[in-house]
């Protein structure tokens, strides 16, 4: 009798979640980096989710088990292309492989790259780091905090949000929206593992809905909007305190978007400024739309300016 679509499925992830531990060491032992248990991750899975799941255009699956070296952490992931194709950047759904206890986490995922690899203060981006290990508690925090505004604004009580997930890796558990664990030993069907997929899809599709192609604000207004004051459509105060000009930037509310003309930028997105400090001098700074969490709008400027600021 030939397999299904569902029992083949649920035989590759049984294969990777039983195996994929003896097979990490063994390629870390013997320095076999093409060892062809990687298909399983980077074809086999992804395609059989493709398949039982029904996932088409503008999602796709990508499987990695790391980049040059093999990974603790391995994954599978979900990508809406109009958000993100990288787990470095925005929201996606994953599926987090545990190989020292053998359990694998479906989760809607914050990209913790985002968190632990900031842009410095010259607005460049700094080395990327990685997430596999430990984390700070601000970084974790920071992710929780943000995990926490998405599901204010798109809930599910099917999936849990408990922070008690144990992937193996601190940055995908502090930024896990919702997840759903499942055992080596306790596996559901096929047809329930595509099921419960499809259903975090849903939780994605309602992101993009709630977030990304979020309602535009009504018209322009003027006004008091704290820390900031409209005037004018070409004038705005800003109240500072300490962390403005040491941090070289500030946080723009969703209601004077517009001032900036920031009220289309896409999510992930920057744009190019340019400063007067006393109507003279003239500095590069930026917009940029945070790519996770609301999307906020925040404005940036560089060192050279900031040392104007000093004399104050």
């Amino acid at each position: 009798m030939n397999e299904s679509k569902y029992d083949r499925l649920l035989q590759s992830l049984k294969k990777w979640m039983s195996e994929y531990k003896t097979v990490y060491s063994d390629v870390i032992a013997k320095n076999d980096w093409k060892n062809p248990f990687r298909d399983t991750i980077s074809r086999e899975i992804p395609e059989l989710l493709k398949e039982c799941s029904g996932i088409k255009d503008p999602y796709t699956v990508v499987g990695s088990y790391g980049k040059g070296r093999w990974t603790q952490v391995p994954w599978i992931s979900i990508f809406d292309t109009r958000i993100t194709s990288s787990a470095q950047h925005g929201v996606y759904i994953v599926y987090l492989l545990n190989k020292d206890t053998q359990e694998l986490y479906l989760t809607f995922e914050i990209a913790a790259t985002e968190v632990l690899q900031p842009e410095s203060k010259d607005g460049k981006s700094n080395p990327f780091v990685g997430i596999v290990g430990k984390i700070n508690s601000q970084v974790s925090n920071t992710l929780q905090s943000r995990a926490d505004e998405i599901r204010n604004a798109v809930k599910d009580d099917y999936f849990l949000s408990d922070n008690l997930i144990r992937s193996g890796s601190d940055g995908y558990d502090a930024g896990a929206i919702y997840y759903k664990k499942y055992s080596l030993h306790s596996l559901p069907a096929g047809e329930t593992i595509a099921s419960d997929l499809t259903r975090m899809i849903d939780i994605y599709k309602r992101y993009y809905a709630a977030i990304v192609e979020a309602p535009k604000p009504g018209l322009p207004s003027v006004g008091s909007f704290d820390p900031w004051e409209i005037i004018s459509g070409t004038v705005a105060l800003k109240h500072c305190d300490k962390s403005f000009f040491a941090d070289n930037g500030s946080g723009v509310p969703k209601e004077i978007c517009w001032f900036f003309d920031a009220d289309d930028m896409k999510m992930g997105t920057a744009k190019e400024i340019e400063l007067y400090y006393n109507n003279q001098n003239s500095y590069s700074g930026s917009l940029k739309k945070d790519s996770v969490g609301s999307g906020r709008v925040r404005i940036f400027w560089h060192n050279d300016i900031g040392k104007r600021f000093d004399t104050y």
